[in-house]
């Protein structure tokens, strides 16, 4: 049984986002999950 995906909240975009930046320097790469993700 799969369940129904819920929209991703704000905080958890956030989160995604700003760990990404750390890993990268402080830059999130373009393409990146974060990047497409986090802006919303």
């Amino acid at each position: 049984m799969s369940r129904a995906k819920a929209p991703m909240s704000q905080q958890a975009a956030s989160r995604i986002q700003s760990e990404t930046a750390q890993q990268h320097g402080g830059k999130v790469p373009k393409g990146s999950f974060a990047a497409r993700n986090g802006g919303k």
